[in-house]
């Protein structure tokens, strides 16, 4: 069985989607992270930094909360 993610309203390179990468979302806690099997983050670019592969999402940094997290 297949699923997929479709967002119209949104350009392909501005929705995240990450598997196994660290999010954290305690900016006075910057320790605490969770590792979501699968998160969805929309108004953000695909790349850190419009370059950079992500190694993480930190929540304080990006200002915009994953949508979706499994």
């Amino acid at each position: 069985m297949c699923y997929s993610c479709f967002l119209p309203n949104y350009l392909a390179d501005r929705v995240f989607s990450a598997s196994d990468i660290n999010l954290y979302y305690e900016s006075n806690h910057p320790n605490w992270y969770k590792r979501p099997d699968w998160y969805l983050v929309v108004e953000v670019l695909r790349f850190y930094r419009d370059r950079d592969l992500r190694q993480s999402y930190a929540i304080w940094d990006e200002a915009v909360t994953p949508v979706i997290a499994i």
